[in-house]
Order: structure tokens, then sequence, then C-alpha cells
């Protein structure tokens, strides 16, 4: 993707990201043949959630910063990140044809040197596949018996609270319980994460998981 010269920048609070496409439309069948896709009929579902910074703000709130009104980590022109759906889905955040404003507070991560940094109080959660013989004494067919959780799964990346929530006693590598009305999923760098806020984490274990769990495999990596 050529980068695209900009001359404008965001006061606070934003970013400026730029993105070849705003939809995931298609799907490589091999065979150089591709499967395209009808977007409209679920687009919160295909719309894109990452793009490439080309411009930075000129300051940061304290809201999103532990020291010296800077974001943590600072996003730097060049990086590539990963940010809530609603962001393309809102036409008031266009500002031309490839190019958009992101609201720090929806950004997740950034992607650098290969390393992911999570943003303010976001984590990733790697979700866990439940594998079930029996329900109430009754034998589960073979096909149906994985499934994955829902409220459950291996805390992987964990970022810096904001200045006005709590720092939770939890790191990288706990078992995390949560509500699965608080988060949603995301692919991010070729792996299927649970998003959520750090505040939405119900309670942690440092147990590891039952033998009848495993985790998700990881997909294929986005561009």
């Amino acid at each position: 993707m050529a980068k695209t010269k900009v001359s404008v920048r965001p006061i606070t609070n934003h970013v400026i990201v730029q993105i070849d496409d705003r939809f995931n439309d298609s799907i490589d069948m091999g065979n150089g043949k591709k499967l395209y896709i009808e977007t409209s009929f679920a687009p919160a579902e295909h719309v894109r959630i990452y793009g490439n910074v080309v411009s930075t703000p000129l300051r940061g709130n304290s809201k999103y910063s532990v020291e010296n009104r800077y974001i943590v980590p600072e996003v730097l022109s060049g990086d590539k990140i990963y940010f809530h759906y609603n962001t393309l889905l809102s036409q008031t955040n266009r500002l031309d044809d490839n190019l958009w404003f992101v609201p720090y507070h929806s950004i997740f991560c950034v992607v650098r040197n290969n390393k992911i940094k999570m943003i303010g109080g976001w984590t990733l959660v790697k979700p866990i596949i439940e594998r079930r013989g029996k329900i109430n004494g009754i034998i589960v067919p073979e096909a149906y018996q994985e499934k994955k959780a829902t409220n459950f799964g291996i805390l992987k990346h964990i970022g810096t609270p904001q200045t006005n929530q709590a720092v939770l006693p939890v790191k990288t590598g706990d078992y995390v319980y949560f509500s699965e009305l608080d988060c949603f999923e995301n692919n991010i760098e070729g792996n299927t994460y649970y998003c959520m806020q750090q505040e939405d984490l119900l309670y942690y274990t440092k147990k590891e998981h039952p033998m009848n769990c495993k985790e998700t495999s990881t997909t294929k990596k986005t561009a």
C-alpha cells in the first residue's frame, strides 16, 4: 500500500489512518479465484478494523496517559493499528476517499516491528475450545463435542489503563473470566481474540485450563 502524503494533523486524541478498502469483500478461494461478498447485508461483520497511521495528533489528553500527557504507548506514523469496527461505519470519521480519523479510545493496539502493543485499558484474550464428552450425563455426539468458550480464555495482551481506570492484578498468561456481552471477537495478526476493556474482566486464575480445553488455532495474518 503506497503511503498517502497528508498535510493535516489532528489536534488531539485522534490519528489519521490510510485504508485501501473499507470492507473485506472477497475471499481468496485459491487457483486465482475469489468469492465476492455482498457486505451491505451485514456491514459490521465485514468492515475493516485496521489501517496504517499517516498522521498523529499534536498532543494527547491526560485521560489516555499515565504521565506527561503523552499517549502510552505513543502511536507513531507508519504504525499499523487495530480499532473498533464502528470507526469505519461512521461517515463522520471520513476525511478523504482512503483517509479516516480514528479516536484513541477506539484503538485496541499498535503493531510495530511485528509486536503488538496495547493502547489504554484494552486487552486481548485468546479463546479456549471446550471439549464436552457428556452434558448432564448425556453423551454428546462427536460432531458437537468441541465448542468455543464465550466467557473465559487466556490473557495474551494487556495495556496500561487510562488514568480514570483501576490497575488490575492480572498479567499475560492468566486465565480470565468475563461476560460474553462485554467482549467482541476480532482477527488480529492472524489470531482470533476477544477484545474488551480491563474493567470488564470479572475474575482470574493462574491455574492451567482444564484437560478438556485447548487454545484456538492461528489463522491467516492480515496484510
